[in-house]
């Protein structure tokens, strides 16, 4: 079973390597309502924009965990080389 859900999650971000070269999108790109990836420091958060609570600011929801929290929480370390934001089909 953890075997078949490595090969999953393997899969299901094969299209990030793909991507390179591939314009990234900005923060204030994004729109209410829509799922969005971002890779930072080698991991990878799949969530989708909840609210906009005031410029800027994005309350946006984990697919994963379903948890809420503040965009602003995911960079507040800084980017890292990896950095990508880019929509989920």
């Amino acid at each position: 079973m953890a075997e078949k859900a490595g090969i999953l999650a393997a899969s299901k971000y094969k299209s990030i390597k793909s991507r390179e070269g591939a314009m990234a999108l900005s923060f204030d790109n994004l729109r209410r309502g829509k799922k969005y990836g971002l890779q930072n420091y080698g991991e990878v958060f799949e969530f989708q924009v909840v609210d906009m609570p005031e410029e800027g600011a994005y309350k946006v929801k984990d697919l994963n965990t379903l948890e809420t929290f503040l965009l602003h929480d995911l960079v507040k370390y800084g980017r890292g080389k990896d950095f990508d934001l880019f929509e989920l089909d």
